[in-house]
């Protein structure tokens, strides 16, 4: 989801003075499309770049709460350092 569609939704809560969780769940694009194609129908791999091009990580300033979620599989994520 883009920050522009984000805005939206937390402006409208904002205006009813509500408190603003943001959840990001995140995965890397080969992580994404490994699920994809597993699906029974899966969606063409073009339209899930297209809307991974439009992605955008969430940013703390947009809420009051923000937490990211790596959900890809641990055997896929890189070690830190």
């Amino acid at each position: 989801m883009s920050r522009q569609l984000r805005d939206r939704c937390i402006g409208l809560a904002a205006d009813y003075r509500a408190r603003i969780n943001l959840v990001g769940l995140e995965a890397p694009r080969t992580v994404i499309h490994a699920r994809n194609r597993s699906r029974p129908e899966p969606v063409p791999a073009a339209v899930i770049d297209r809307l991974v091009g439009k992605w955008e990580a969430v940013d703390p300033t947009e809420a009051h709460v923000v937490e990211r979620v790596d959900t890809s599989p641990i055997s896929s994520r890189t070690p830190a350092g």
